[in-house]
């Protein structure tokens, strides 16, 4: 996803492993995204989004922190610099009834649930001109409606 080049691109891709899960490939080899629930692949003409999540039970928190600090490791290994930590937005009800408005009671509720407990991302200028970028995201967060956990990985490059 770093490379200059959008040809060298042309290995990435998705498979099912054995147990039933996704791994994104790079030439058919499992890289630093394993093991994902679903995984969104858009592109590659003009832009490139891989976007993957991974679903944990009310009881599955220590599994979901474990699993995110393996993936942000893999990711970091293979970035020129770390993912830096964000602070999660914070919506009030006045917030939460434009959401309503624009998206919907269920985006809403959604956001209304959402507790957000880590999140990092970067950007990564690509090219000596910088006419490409690399945006890598990944977060972890707690429905407070079930105490269900979901990790999200977010990767676009435009």
């Amino acid at each position: 996803m770093l490379a200059e080049n959008p040809k060298r691109l042309k290995g990435i891709g998705a498979t099912i492993n054995v147990a039933g899960t996704i791994d994104v490939t790079m030439n058919g080899a499992a890289d630093a995204v394993r093991g994902a629930e679903n995984c969104d692949l858009y592109g590659p003409a003009d832009q490139l989004n891989i976007a993957c999540d991974w679903s944990y039970g009310a009881d599955g928190s220590a599994e979901a922190r474990r699993d995110f600090d393996a993936l942000k490791g893999r990711l970091e290994a293979c970035l020129p610099s770390p993912l830096e930590r964000s602070e999660p937005m914070v919506y009030t009800e006045q917030g939460l009834a434009k959401a309503a408005q624009d998206g919907g009671a269920s985006y809403a509720e959604y956001l209304r649930n959402r507790e957000v407990l880590e999140e990092y991302e970067q950007t990564y200028e690509l090219g000596n001109e910088g006419e490409h970028a690399l945006t890598v995201s990944v977060n972890l967060e707690r429905d407070k409606s079930d105490g269900s956990m979901r990790l999200r990985l977010d990767m676009e490059r435009d």
